[in-house]
């Protein structure tokens, strides 16, 4: 294909006829022989060229627009140009809303059965999206359909299984990817990392980084890291567990596998190694086993199925020296995946911190 073109082009050149020079013409047609196949654009732009319809590009540019980006499962995703239309798990949704980019549609066991969402949801307006699945159906590949998505943005704990996905079912995984690319973010790696994932996906998506807002959640979520590290180097001898609760046993949470938990230990708060697997995300223990664990502060998770009040009003947890002090405090781990997201969670904790004193 290539002598063809260049002989398309010195005839162009040699006329006086082509708006280019020949190192021009050149970088055009090595960006249409890189093309695997010259699609029907291309051969549509390739007229236009010679028939002096297209203004000339700045040297070395194509005139081709297309996208790649390079998932968390290492799949690479290329599109002929930017995705406009992205469905997403409301999780990813608010990530990137807070990145500035706006999906058209989201879905996933946040979004509630009557369309609303619970705290996952972050800042995403309810009014402004479309729905293509809920807590009953996470994704619904027919109701995906009909938003007509160019691209589809879930999250994965399981970045190298190619068909294990995050809400979407892997009985319907097929059918989603026939919809669109299917594009993962690993969530079981360090909170920052994550958000700054989501940071290079909303900059591929057209982000602006040098934008106001941009600017200030970054060097937000940089202050909120250097005052969370400055509390826990003053305050070297506590340590803390994070939970989760119901009737019949007590879940604490791993460290070496929670996302945020790990950013948490690593700006130096110190929590106890669990007698589980590195993997694993929790150790369950029954409630005669729920002091195991004597720190100086317990953080509840705000989805615990017991709350605060009940967790420390119960007839065992009671002895547990943190609740002795009242150090039991909320862990919300539902903050967006965002410069902002990371902000508010890690002040949040700072300040839960900076109040408590060694009691274990």
């Amino acid at each position: 294909m290539d002598r063809p073109l260049h002989s398309i082009f010195d005839t162009y050149v040699e006329g006086g006829l082509a708006p280019w020079t020949r190192d021009e013409l050149d970088s055009l047609v090595a960006a249409l022989t890189r093309r695997k196949v010259l699609t029907s654009a291309g051969a549509a732009t390739l007229v236009a060229v010679l028939s002096g319809q297209v203004s000339a590009q700045t040297p070395g540019a194509s005139p081709v627009s297309g996208w790649t980006f390079v998932d968390d499962k290492g799949a690479t995703i290329q599109l002929d140009a930017p995705p406009v239309r992205i469905v997403a798990d409301l999780i990813a949704a608010a990530a990137l809303w807070d990145f500035g980019v706006r999906p058209v549609g989201v879905f996933g066991w946040d979004v509630m059965a009557d369309g609303s969402f619970d705290a996952a949801g972050g800042r995403v307006n309810r009014e402004a999206v479309g729905l293509a699945g809920d807590e009953t159906t996470p994704f619904d590949p027919e109701r995906a359909a009909s938003l007509h998505p160019d691209l589809i943005v879930t999250l994965t704990d399981a970045a190298s299984d190619a068909d294990t996905y995050w809400s979407i079912d892997a009985k319907v995984v097929s059918q989603a990817r026939q919809l669109a690319p299917v594009l993962a973010i690993d969530s079981s790696i360090r909170l920052d990392l994550v958000v700054s994932r989501f940071a290079e996906l909303a900059l591929a998506l057209g982000a602006e980084p040098e934008s106001d807002p941009f600017v200030a959640a970054r060097a937000d979520a940089e202050a909120a890291a250097t005052t969370f590290a400055e509390t826990v180097a003053a305050r070297p001898d506590l340590s803390a567990i994070f939970v989760y609760a119901t009737e019949e046993q007590l879940f604490v949470a791993n460290p070496k596998v929670a996302s945020d938990l790990r950013y948490f230990r690593e700006l130096g708060l110190a929590m106890p190694d669990l007698d589980v697997a590195d993997t694993d995300y929790w150790e369950l223990l029954s409630w005669e086993q729920s002091l195991k664990y004597p720190v100086d502060i317990v953080f509840v998770s705000a989805r615990s199925a017991l709350d605060i009040d009940a967790l420390t009003a119960h007839p065992v947890f009671s002895q547990h020296p943190a609740v002795k002090a009242g150090q039991v405090y909320a862990w919300n781990g539902e903050e967006p995946l965002s410069y902002q997201g990371i902000a508010t969670t890690l002040e949040a904790t700072r300040q839960w911190v900076e109040a408590s004193s060694p009691v274990a």
